[in-house]
């Protein structure tokens, strides 16, 4: 598993280091170094070109300081611009001695460059750039030519280090050099503009195992541990059955979706609890799948999926139906809304139960979690109001740790980086590189996969954890989309899942 920590954790873990009596810097010194060894590797790549250092105050600024001086010990061609109030005094002393260049942010020409150092804010510095930083970055975002490259110091500046909030202007980061373990940003809004991250060991990483990773990564290996596989003595019964109750008249396509990418999963069974005239329309898309008219309550399922393009009062009894049953429930769409009523009325749920909101969807959880349940919502959040949707968007990690705590339920919050937070306030991220994901019926896709998985984990005498089935449903989901043109096209919802069975199988080895 691939950790992540608060900024505020690794401070508190280098604190007893640095304030000691004895301390002679070599904390700074092996960062510093490991950033140089990390840019001179880099600059390979750009070999007849100058490296520009963005310095900045404080601490982030001496080790790209530090790092200009080895580069230049190097025979590199490196200049210095500084961008903060001060400057790291040794550091830049160091680099002046060896022969660095200082430049004046005016004269400063793009086109002289094939490797940017950025090293203006680290991950204690607070909100975005301002002033002749932030200048100089956004001249840099509009002018700099796409063969020049970019090296983050710790965290690209403007990015926060504990929540992953984005403050641009930013500098997207080719490669990020990061110190002791990866900060929130590296697995959460941010990755993005972080490029690939190397961690420095500074040889106190012993000392993380007393602070909890603020965001968890599964890895392949680990996903496939979670993957329900049949053995020769398996029937559909043990292979688990999920009870769907989305769709309506008015959103036929989230049942046809739902239904078809839950059967793709290898789910022993799937029923479906029909309204209007959908049955024939399931059966003749795929007709593996058994519909029935009696009531929810009547089916014996390991899961509920409900809530997808569920419209009309027979589908809102249904969405009751599934957060009040025994069996775990995928809740979506329309049912995260309903969740947040239903949670304010003091009835609390489980662990195995998830929702699956996009940002706008969690906003309305949200805004009727404040409304309805102000003492459950003081205790959790305070005094704050609920967050708009650009809010969410731009801390997602918080806030479904929020929804999550606020409701008992494990929370998967969909993006370019999903989030899956769980009631014990662990949360798991899983990033997709398929942004042609950003469609209608995407979601009516991922849900049937998690009801499919969910049912098959629920069938096991030794369930995985719940958050984990989740990450192995986004990981399936992001991978379909893939399969179709590798993920360079436009990428239908009906052409997800008919790739999930693909995926699967490659997932499997």
């Amino acid at each position: 598993m691939i950790n992540a920590y608060t900024a505020e954790d690794i401070r508190r873990l280098e604190e007893p280091y640095v304030t000691a009596e004895t301390y002679d810097g070599s904390l700074m010194r092996k960062a510093a170094y490991g950033l140089y060894k990390h840019a001179a590797k880099l600059h390979e790549q750009q070999a007849d070109s100058r490296i520009l250092v963005l310095v900045g105050s404080g601490n982030n600024g001496g080790d790209g300081l530090y790092a200009a001086t080895h580069l230049l010990a190097d025979g590199f061609a490196v200049d210095a611009v500084l961008l903060g109030s001060r400057a790291h005094t040794e550091g830049l002393e160091a680099y002046k001695d060896a022969g660095g260049n200082l430049i004046d942010p005016d004269s400063l020409d793009p086109s002289a460059y094939g490797l940017i150092i950025d090293a203006i804010l680290g991950t204690g510095a607070r909100g975005g750039l301002r002033d002749e930083a932030a200048t100089v970055v956004n001249r840099l975002r509009t002018e700099t030519d796409r063969d020049i490259l970019v090296i983050a110091c710790d965290v690209p500046s403007g990015v926060d280090g504990n929540t992953g909030a984005v403050h641009q202007p930013v500098l997207p980061a080719d490669v990020t050099v990061t110190f002791i373990a990866r900060k929130v940003p590296h697995l959460s809004t941010a990755e993005h503009l972080c490029g690939r991250v190397e961690v420095v060991k500074l040889g106190i990483e012993e000392d993380l195992a007393k602070y909890e990773p603020a965001v968890s990564r599964l890895e392949i290996h680990e996903l496939r541990q979670e993957m329900v596989v049949p053995g020769p003595y398996d029937h559909k019964y043990t292979r688990g059955v999920c009870g769907i109750l989305t769709g309506s008249e008015e959103y036929p396509g989230a049942a046809l979706l739902s239904t078809q990418a839950c059967v793709n999963t290898g789910v022993g069974m799937v029923r479906f609890g029909v309204v209007g005239q959908l049955a024939s329309m399931i059966n003749l898309r795929t007709p593996e799948v058994v519909c029935f008219t009696s009531s929810p309550e009547e089916q014996h399922v390991q899961a509920w999926l409900a809530g997808s393009g569920a419209t009309g009062e027979a589908r809102e009894r249904d969405i009751d139906v599934a957060l009040a049953a025994s069996e775990p429930a995928i809740l979506d769409a329309a049912a995260v809304a309903r969740t947040a009523q239903w949670v304010s009325d003091n009835r609390v749920l489980e662990a195995n139960n998830i929702l699956t909101p996009h940002a706008g969807e969690l906003e309305e959880f949200l805004v009727w979690m404040s409304a309805l349940s102000y003492s459950t919502w003081h205790r959790v959040v305070g005094d704050e109001k609920a967050p708009t949707r650009a809010e969410i968007e731009n801390a997602p990690l918080r806030w479904a740790k929020v929804a999550s705590s606020l409701s008992g339920a494990t929370v998967l919050l969909k993006g370019a980086v999903t989030h899956i937070a769980s009631p014990d306030g662990k949360v798991l991220s899983v990033r997709s590189d398929a942004h042609y994901l950003a469609t209608a019926g995407s979601g009516d896709v991922l849900s049937g996969i998690l009801g499919g998985l969910i049912a098959q984990n629920e069938a096991q005498t030794k369930p995985a954890p719940t958050a984990h089935v989740a990450a192995l449903a986004s990981v399936i989901h992001s991978n379909s989309a893939l399969l179709n043109n590798g993920g360079k096209g436009p990428t239908p919802a009906s052409a997800i899942v008919d790739n999930i069975p693909t995926a699967i199988a490659h997932l499997l080895g």
